[in-house]
Formats: structure tokens, sequence, C-alpha cells
């Protein structure tokens, strides 16, 4: 895995080993960041489940002002930490080791707001045997369910601000009182749905 393009174009970045962590293919990253046009250069971005830090990486690469990264994972965010540092791009990098819940509800008691977000939860298969994440997930019904519900994630989403979701294509549809599907990438078993605000 790589950075596509901007300062850090072709540095290699490291995969997490964590069961937890799913790196989303090369195609559909470039997919998501052709379909942000000029959208990138000078945005706040927040890395919802962050693994590598592969998407505010390549958004602090293409000239994002600022990537918080959001990871509990503690093997991810020591890979995600070196990733930023080979890339010299920690300046402009903030990292939240913190469950998704809690630094949603940090952020909006904060008052700031994000151009960009992109949540990659964790999802599992049929047949799949659950992880501790997947377990803390069950609380919420699902990840997928969760943020689209989030009164926390629409406020920190700015007025016209675009939320990338990843998700298992076979994952049920969910209704949102908060936002809007605007367009699906498709790739073998991952879709990335981009919303905004409804």
């Amino acid at each position: 895995m790589r950075v596509i393009t901007g300062s850090a174009r072709g540095h290699p970045l490291k995969v997490p080993k964590s069961a937890a962590t799913r790196p989303t293919p090369a195609r559909a990253k470039e997919a998501m960041f052709s379909s942000l046009a000029g959208c990138v250069t000078g945005a706040r971005v927040l890395d919802l489940f962050a693994g590598s830090g592969a998407f505010g990486i390549e958004a602090l690469s293409r000239g994002a002002e600022e990537a918080v990264f959001v990871e509990l994972d503690g093997m991810a965010c020591a890979t995600l930490r070196e990733n930023l540092r080979s890339t010299k791009l920690e300046d402009g990098a903030v990292l939240m080791d913190m469950d998704v819940p809690g630094a949603l509800a940090a952020l909006a008691a904060q008052g700031g707001t994000f151009d960009i977000i992109f949540a990659d939860p964790p999802y599992l298969k049929t047949g799949d045997r659950r992880s501790k994440i997947e377990d803390r997930a069950e609380k919420h019904g699902n990840w997928k369910h969760f943020l689209l519900h989030s009164d926390q994630l629409k406020l920190v989403l700015s007025p016209e601000g675009v939320l990338l979701l990843e998700h298992y294509k076979q994952d049920p549809g969910v209704e949102s009182p908060h936002f809007k599907p605007q367009k699906e990438f498709r790739f073998g078993d991952t879709v990335i749905t981009l919303f905004r605000h409804a």
C-alpha cells in the first residue's frame, strides 16, 4: 500500500497486523479522492477507525490542513504513528487513541467541524467470528447504524461537508435522519457510500 499522490507520493505505508484492521482497496481510495476533486486542499479531515491512517495520510499528502485520526487498537496506533513519521506528515496530524463514540462526543464538545469524514468500521460477513471490537459495536446495533444516527457525527460534519462510509456490499440499507446518500463506489465486497447532510 502506497500514498497515491501529493507530497508523499509513492511512499509505502505499513499495514497493522491486527485482525480488526481491513485496508481500503487502492482502487477504492483513488476513486474516492478523484470524486473529492479540489475539496481536499486546505480541508480538515476526520479519519474514523483509522487503522494504518492511509486515508488521512493521503489527504495530508494532497494538501489537507489537518487530519484527526481516531483508532482504538494499540497495534494499529503504533503503525499509524510510524506511517506519519515516515511520510513526514506529523505536523498536520492529531491521533486520538480512543473509541469512536468517545471521540465523536469529545470533538462535538469542542465545537469544531470537518470538511471530509471517512469511516471504515469493522464489519462481519456471515459466519465470521466476532472480535472484541465487533462485540463493542453490538451495543450500538452495528457501526453503520450508529454512525448514520449519531447526533455528534452530524455536529462535527461541516454544512457542506462529505461523509464517506465504507461497508460490506450485503449490508442492509439504513435510513438516516441526518445524512443523505449521494453516490456509491463498489469494489468487490467493498462499498463506499458518499453522504451529505440531509
